[in-house]
């Protein structure tokens, strides 16, 4: 993945959208990028999501709760 693919990732994982995305590239960088190659930087994490949501989970999970008033 190149620098600037690492760069859209990261801004898609943060919540923007593709037309974001790419006004912000232009803003920092001075060039435009398409929404199509936004979309075809981001499906490429497709096949990891996918693997991540079907992993198998564990039965118990630790969970611990503090409430205080200080």
């Amino acid at each position: 993945i190149s620098h600037i693919d690492d760069k859209i990732i990261a801004m898609y994982a943060r919540g923007l959208t593709t037309r974001q995305i790419s006004a912000q590239i232009e803003a920092i960088y001075g060039f435009e990028v398409s929404d199509g190659m936004i979309s075809d930087i981001t499906n490429k994490l497709l096949p990891e999501i996918e693997d991540w949501q079907s992993r198998p989970l564990s039965d118990i999970y630790l969970v611990v709760f503090i409430d205080a008033v200080h």
